[in-house]
């Protein structure tokens, strides 16, 4: 049986061999989301082109799903081909179901999307990290003599990332949803973003009225200033009014630096993905001139 054709097939027509997994045929009315799912579905020109690819073949790779104790079946990884499906107007999508615990179904759908996702938004990574980081402290009790280290830098070796990398993105899952947004949606740079995660939520509120107003955001310094001002216990609505009505010094515009980038290329890591590149060198760069600090 012709796997790309099964896809709007009766379920009666039995499985489907794809190597060694048996994909069965399961109503698309029997697919749920997996809880908090991360990652989310967009109708964008890779969606489209998905939804076209689903009406002329069916879907080419079987979803995973594992049984849910309320009846039918929770997507662990598929959910854009299951979105797909559902707009092509399938009825049936080949899927392989798996038993598994609430943690493993949480790192498998992690780990899934995190490879096969052309486009990862911030928010997106940073509840995606969140959820594997408590999910294997979980396991971690369960199974003390097995998995050893610290969570944050367990997983960020699993990603082939750095443990600061981690450390950073997890925090954001503290931010407000207006802010993270905007965040995805680049109008909120990354690091001011880290800096205002530090705020309390009525604060961070503050800050977006203050951006609805004035359509702009805090530099990193006023940032780093407005937490400082929380931690002293004097921020409130009006003082950060003040701080941010004087605009940031903006730095004088200097030609860029010739740069040999064949030989930073040489010196980063090969696993390192290409939008990750000036996140690792800022952060190098950061723990240099802390290094450099301390060492004066």
């Amino acid at each position: 049986m012709d796997v790309e054709k099964t896809s709007a097939l009766p379920e009666e027509f039995g499985q489907i061999i794809m190597g060694d997994e048996v994909a069965k045929l399961l109503p698309v009315k029997e697919l749920y989301t997996f809880p908090k799912h991360p990652f989310k579905v967009m109708l964008d020109d890779q969606m489209r082109a998905l939804i076209e690819s689903i009406k002329t073949v069916g879907i080419l790779t079987p979803i995973l799903v594992r049984p849910r104790k309320r009846g039918g079946y929770e997507i662990v990884s598929g959910h854009r081909r299951v979105d797909g499906a559902k707009r092509a107007k399938l009825t049936h999508v080949p899927a392989i179901v798996k038993e598994m615990s609430d943690d493993l179904a949480v790192i498998a759908m992690v780990d899934a999307n995190m490879r096969q996702r052309e486009v990862i938004r911030t928010s997106e990574k940073a509840f995606a990290y969140q959820m594997k980081m408590d999910s294997i402290m979980r396991m971690k009790k369960e199974q003390p003599n097995e998995m050893t280290g610290r969570t944050r830098e367990i997983v960020a070796r699993l990603f082939g990332v750095n443990a600061q990398e981690v450390a950073r993105f997890t925090r954001l899952t503290q931010l407000i949803q207006p802010l993270l947004a905007h965040m995805d949606d680049g109008l909120l740079p990354f690091m001011v973003g880290y800096e205002l995660s530090f705020l309390p939520t009525d604060a961070q509120c503050w800050v977006v009225e203050h951006y609805e107003k004035t359509t702009r955001f805090p530099s990193l310094k006023q940032a780093k200033d407005l937490c400082a001002e929380q931690t002293a216990g004097t921020l409130t609505q009006e003082r950060m009014t003040e701080m941010l009505a004087i605009k940031p010094i903006q730095r004088q515009t200097i030609r860029a630096p010739s740069i040999n980038w064949e030989r930073i290329y040489d010196m980063l890591p090969d696993n390192l993905q290409d939008n990750d590149i000036e996140e690792f060198i800022c952060a190098a760069l950061e723990r240099y001139r802390h290094n450099q600090r301390y060492d004066e």
